[in-house]
Formats: C-alpha cells, structure tokens, sequence
C-alpha cells in the first residue's frame, strides 16, 4: 500500500511530531463542532456564536447529512465559520498529494465537539463504521486528544443497555473522551425524561473552563476583592495535550460548501441570551419537519428552542429562576422597608429581621450560584474545604491568592480585638475549629487538635449513613464560652440536615439541609453562602449515596449595608438565568473520608453568569 506522500516517513513513533510538524504557532483555540441527526442541531448556530465571542478561538463545524435537515450551511456561514459536509471529504482528492479532508480537520483541530450526538453516530462510532466525514474524522481522532460528546436521544434509547456499552467502548477508545450528559426535559416527541442534550450554554462554559477563554469585549479585572472576576478553570481540568503556544492549521482543501472569502471573515462579538427548551417554543419554530428515524438517516428527534442569529437583550422566553428571584425580592423588600440602624462596622444599614426562608432546590445536580453577579466560585469552595479541615489559619487561604478572611486576619485588626499576642492570620476558635474540635481548649492556629473536641462533621456523616431518621443530625459553629477569642462570631452558626425517602421507587434517599445565619449581610455574604452550604449538602449526599434536594436558608438580622445599595440596584435590573450543576471527578471510595474532598474534585458545569459586581466588604 502507498502512503499519502506527507506522512510516509515510516516511523510510526514520530506520529505525534508528524501532526505538529504540519501546523503553525498562532496561539488560537481550534474547536471543531460537528452536529448529527438530532433536533437539538437547532440549537448549533447559538453555540457557535457564542464561541466565536470569545478571544483567540476559530471554530470549523462538520455536519451530517441529517444534521442540515434542522441548521443550515449558509446560517453558520454567515458566521464566518468554515462548513464541512460529507461531500466535501473526497471531492478534493485529485491524486496521492492532495489532502484527505477528515486527517487536515483531525490535523487543524484541538478539541472535537459533537453536540448533539446521535444514537446513531453514537454506534457507529463505538464500531469503527466509517460511512461519512464525521465518522471517518472521529476513527482517525488521536485517542489523547480530547473530545467532548454530548448526547441526544429519546429517554428510552438513553436507558437502553446498548447505549451505555456504546458509551464505554468510546471512553475506553479514546482516553480524552468526555461525555456531557443529557439533561431530564419534555423532548420533541412528548415523552418526559433523560435524553434532551445538556444546554448550550453548559457546553460552551466548559470549553471557556478548559481553555480558560475571554470574552472579546470582556474588561479584565485582577482585583482581589472578593466578589468579583475571579478564575475559576481549574474546575474543569485543563487540555493537557496542547502545549501553550497552540499550533495552528496548515491550510485546508478547499470546499464547494464555501469560499475562502467567507472562511476568513471574522466573527461578530456575539450577544446572547439563553433559550426556553419547551416543546411549545419548539413547534412554533420555523424549523423544517424531520423526517422518520431510520438508521439510514442518522436521525433521531430531541426538543430544542427557536434559533435566533442576534441578541441584543434577553428576552421574554428565558427560564425564569424562581430561586434566585427570591433573593432578588428580598433586597427590594429590605429597601423598601428596611430599617436605618447603625452596626458594628461603622458602616450603617437597612435591615429587616426573620424574612420568609429562602429555599433552592439541589435536584438533578443543581447548583444555586447566583447568576445575576459573578460569584467567586473558587473562593468558595477553597473556603469551604479550609472549614472542613478545621483550619484558622487565614494565611492559608491568602497563599491561594484568597483573600476574604484578610480584613478579619489582620494585624490591625487583631489589634484591635485586643489579640496583641496572636499571630497575623491566626482567627482563633472559628467556623472549622468548631465542626472539628467543639469545646477543645484553642491555643493557636498552628497547633494539632487530632482527638481533641467533638468532631461534628465526623458525627454528622455517621448519623447520615447509620441513622438518616434522626432529628439530631445537627452542626453547630456558636461556642459561647469561645466567642471572646474568636476574631468574628459565627454568622452562618448552625445547620440540619434531613432525609427524606427517595422521589422513585429504587432511587436514592435524598438529603436536605437548613442553615439559620444570624447576620446576614445580603451582597456579599449570603450569596457565598448560598453556595457553600449547597456545596456542603452535594459533598455530603455524594459522600453518604443520596441524592442532594434542598438547601433551606434562614436569616435573622438580615441586612444591606449603605456602600451595597447603589450595587444592588444594578444588580436588581438583571434577569436570572439558570443555575449551573455540580459534578464530582472521584468516587467516594476514591476521595475516602468526608475531608478528602480536593480542589479538582469538583466540576461545575454552565455556569454562564452576569458580570461581577464590586462591593466593598465592611470590617
């Protein structure tokens, strides 16, 4: 057999220098999207636009035949993005020195997307069939080269046994795999349940993790405050395939499907807004009918919205986040009706006492982080699992470049709180200390408490795996006999956690957890603290074999301080979008014991917010 004259150097461990041999440095992202059969292609151009919003990023996008029925070629050109489709493959090939269309895409890419991706590509895939571009391009993708898969399908074909061998031959085949999973929804054939391909704007945010991507028009802002645009990519592990100075493409065959001309038009600074998946938006669009699943076709029917080219304004037909609206209702409550009282900052507020609790539902891996400002998910988390340590040491999260305990920690500070004698950094008997080590005797932030206390967290986790009926499975941070040595009380001081029976018959139990905050400081501390606790709960249930419900939120003194109100008000104009969902990279036999928990455990996906708000923390 004679080999394509480019590659018949004949050493097959220079393989890996071949293809980077074939590309040049120009520091961009090469995402290559590919659609199948699936209504969820509807929803193609959205992603697309979105990606091209981003600095140093080209996306080419191959289609299917069956894909076109619901997107067309000429949408996404108007783009300015390349379009490939299975006539394309051979339609350059003149003699052995021409290109082959699928290897210069495998060649020209980092990353493979295929979203949606059919059961019927999905087989084929997991078969080694090669009988269009996309198939040939995914059997001649390098098993380390990542790829992100999300799948589409009605419920049933999702639950079939076949699916998930399909799906374990891929990940065993390509060690980059990663499947984005389907979401539960009202599909395009009516039927409820798993199956509807995971939301764009979810797919798009974990190529903005990986690639730790900017907005073009994104202001960047490395201000330590701590709630505002911090990094967060390292929730989602990085390409560990592509080297810093990104290779770029050699040049592409050329295509009937388009001209050179619109290949290099650069893309608009995309604005969008997210669209409602009803099946009723569904129907009204203008969308071409699908034709009848075969296996032939390549086709399979999954719900998505009306596509729209441009957006300036989000629209009427966003999801409302009942949730976050509760939040949003109470600031305007608080403004409205709110009390003028002094505090201890100096600062002065509005305040009300004992508003109706908030409640946010944990359900289908739901994650409440407030969308109407960026919260600082990495402080959050890091401060999360500094409490479960039992740390004190604010130091240690400074050294994390986190800096939310540093007024309390500081120098001055513990000056004058009367610690003369305290190291700076050292918080005495706080939030950690008290989970870990209720009732020891503090000394300082250094010193070894192993046996010392009441570890609650410990007891907490055996009463949820051995006693989940109990009314007792309770947390508690308010020590009165240390409150004189600590450098701030307690303000989140006590939490319950509940089990209720599963939603199914052989589903998991599911947990919920209550928290009463004393002092709620309503811009800065209570969304971080929405947070943590659901975080909390996701660990808990992940840890325990539930499944996370509810995170219940009640307040006493509940409170804006002056210097947020200006703040508020913007942040009140935004819409909330959706949530974003929690995932967890280790079992927990492999994480061990409930404070094994680790930074990169934790995946959080779609998490897309408004931008972040500055607010200045009063001490």
């Amino acid at each position: 057999m004679t080999l394509h004259a480019k590659f018949s150097l004949g050493d097959e461990d220079k393989s890996a220098v071949k293809e980077s041999d074939a590309q040049r440095t120009d520091g961009k992202r090469h995402i290559l999207v590919a659609a199948t059969g699936s209504v969820a292609a509807i929803k193609l151009v959205l992603l697309v636009n979105d990606l091209l919003s981003y600095k140093d990023v080209e996306v080419q996008v191959v289609l299917t035949q069956a894909a076109r029925t619901f997107v067309k070629v000429d949408t996404l050109k108007a783009l300015g993005v390349r379009v490939w489709c299975d006539e394309d493959d051979w339609r350059n090939w003149t003699d052995k020195t021409s290109p082959i269309t699928h290897i210069e895409l495998r060649r020209w890419a980092h990353l493979l997307l295929i979203a949606p991706l059919s059961a019927n590509t999905l087989a084929k895939a997991a078969n080694g069939l090669c009988d269009n571009l996309l198939t040939c391009l995914i059997r001649a993708w390098s098993p380390n080269k990542p790829m992100l898969l999300a799948p589409a399908m009605n419920t049933v074909m999702w639950k079939n046994p076949i699916t998930e061998k399909h799906l374990t031959t891929v990940r065993e085949s390509y060690k980059q795999a990663e499947i984005i999973h389907p979401i539960e929804k009202v599909l395009a054939c009516g039927d409820i349940g798993m199956g509807g391909m995971c939301e764009w704007r979810e797919i798009v945010a974990r190529l903005v993790h990986r690639f730790d991507l900017q907005r073009k028009d994104e202001d960047e802002d490395n201000d330590n405050d701590n709630d505002n645009d911090f990094d967060d990519n390292s929730l989602v592990s990085p390409i560990n395939d592509v080297e810093v100075s990104l290779p770029s493409a050699r040049k592409l065959p050329k295509s009937d499907e388009v001209n050179d001309a619109a290949s290099t038009v650069s893309a608009p600074a995309a604005t969008y807004a997210p669209v409602s998946d009803s099946i009723e938006e569904a129907e009204t669009s203008t969308l071409a009918k699908a034709p009848n699943a075969t296996c032939e076709q390549d086709v399979q029917i999954e719900n998505g919205p009306a596509l729209k080219e441009e957006h300036t304004s989000i629209p009427d037909i966003v999801p409302s986040n009942k949730e976050e609206q509760q939040y949003l209702d109470l600031i305007k409550r608080i403004l409205e009706t709110g009390e003028l009282r002094n505090d201890r900052t100096g600062t002065g507020t509005r305040s009300i006492f004992a508003p109706p609790q908030l409640r946010f539902s944990l359900s289908n891996n739901t994650l409440p982080l407030l969308t109407t400002k960026k919260v600082f998910l990495r402080g959050v988390l890091q401060e999360l699992l500094w409490f479960l340590r039992g740390d004190t040491n604010a130091k240690h999260l400074t050294e994390k470049d986190i800096h939310i305990w540093d007024g309390n920690g500081s120098r001055e500070f513990l000056d004058k709180m009367g610690f003369f004698d305290r190291a700076e950094g050292d918080l005495g008997p706080v939030y950690g200390f008290q989970w870990r080590h209720f009732g020891a005797k503090y000394t300082d932030c250094n010193a070894d408490y192993t046996g010392q206390g009441v570890d609650q967290l410990a007891q907490v986790v055996h009463q949820l795996k051995n006693n989940p009926n109990d009314r007792r499975i309770i947390m508690s941070a308010w020590n009165p006999a240390a409150i004189p040595q600590m450098a701030l009380p307690p303000c989140h001081l006590l939490c319950q956690f509940y089990v209720s029976a599963p939603a199914q018959p052989g589903g998991r139990p599911r947990l919920s957890c209550m928290m009463y905050q004393r002092s709620a400081d309503m811009g800065l501390g209570v969304p971080f603290n929405i947070a943590s606790y659901s975080l909390l709960t996701h660990m808990l249930a992940h840890y325990c074999n539930y499944e996370a419900h509810e995170f219940i939120h009640v307040m006493g003194d509940c409170h804006i301080y002056i210097d947020h109100i200006e703040a508020l008000r913007t942040q009140l104009a935004r819409k909330p979008l959706p949530f974003p969902k929690i995932h967890f990279r280790r079992s927990p036999r492999e994480v061990g014991s409930i404070d094994g928990y680790e930074y990169d455990d934790f995946v959080v996906e779609g998490y897309n917010p408004w931008g972040p708000i500055k607010m200045k923390m009063s001490v």
